[in-house]
């Protein structure tokens, strides 16, 4: 079975998001663990969300390539990040229920 779940075919379809990108000047505006290497962490997020997709069997969309982190505290998205994550998630889920 190579460690891949089968889903029955009557499953519904299902979409793994990864995160955004923490800012690169996260070290300006938070003191917590994340301020050390937060930023080169978080780009490694999007490859393994997608990899374990795969491995499962389900959709997968990348959140860093349609919003960013505010700049206000470099973590968190902004109306505008939320409105464009929203949108690229509609459009995801349009291609995928055909």
């Amino acid at each position: 079975m190579n460690g891949a779940l089968h889903f029955n075919a009557h499953m519904p379809r299902l979409l793994l998001v990864s995160p955004i990108h923490i800012g690169r000047e996260i070290a300006e505006t938070d003191q917590s663990p994340l301020s050390v290497s937060g930023y080169e962490e978080s780009l490694k997020f999007a490859p393994l969300y997608e990899q374990a997709a795969a491995r499962i069997g389900i959709d997968f969309l990348d959140a860093a390539k349609y919003a960013e982190p505010s700049p206000v505290d470099n973590e968190h998205m902004d109306a505008e990040g939320h409105a464009a994550l929203a949108a690229a998630i509609a459009d995801k889920l349009k291609t995928m229920l055909g």
